[in-house]
């Protein structure tokens, strides 16, 4: 092995040690004892199960935005989707799930794609179902709602919690994921 390929493995060894993935942790933790240590007079054990739990939150947390920065695409691009929402529209794909999709019930559908929502919105008019991206850029260019013409605005569509986890159920039963399209 030659001095370069030496210098290229060391180099990798820094760069994986000393990455941002591998230090976040590690600030954290000493965040949390910089926190903590003035108080470790008083109440040690009180302090002692406070720095464990804290600890524990620290590291589900850290583990979350680490996982989120590889969803996006590295660090510019998960810096970027904190400030800047991500418009595209999607869709569920999946094997299993493209084969009964044309079987599910037209309750939830998207009145406007025809698709499964993933960000499902209904109507506190009429009571219909939405994608939030459809309804809101149908908005943006009409002004009212699709199905009874009347005018309208994002305020009269709300987020639907249970039918987004009645979807989610079916979509992780059939193995779709998320798709831009």
């Amino acid at each position: 092995m030659g001095d370069v390929e030496s210098a290229n493995i060391h180099w990798e060894s820094f760069k994986s040690n000393f990455s941002v993935d591998a230090l976040l942790p590690a600030a954290a933790v000493t965040g949390v004892t910089a926190f903590l240590g003035p108080a470790a007079g008083s109440a040690r054990l009180v302090v002692q199960a406070g720095y464990w739990a804290l600890l524990g939150v620290t590291s589900t947390v850290t583990d979350r935005v680490i996982h989120a920065k590889n969803a996006a695409g590295g660090w510019a691009d998960w810096a970027y989707s904190l400030v800047f929402t991500d418009r595209r529209a999607r869709e569920w794909t999946g094997v299993q799930f493209n084969l009964i999709e044309n079987q599910l019930t037209d309750t939830l559908r998207c009145c406007i794609s025809g698709r499964m929502p993933i960000k499902p919105v209904r109507s506190t008019r009429n009571g219909q179902l939405y994608e939030r991206s459809e309804i809101y850029n149908w908005l943006d260019h009409n002004s009212i709602d699709p199905f009874d013409r009347q005018p309208a605005s994002r305020l009269d569509y709300v987020s639907c919690a249970v039918t987004t986890k009645w979807i989610y159920r079916i979509v992780n039963e059939f193995n779709a994921n998320e798709a831009t399209i």
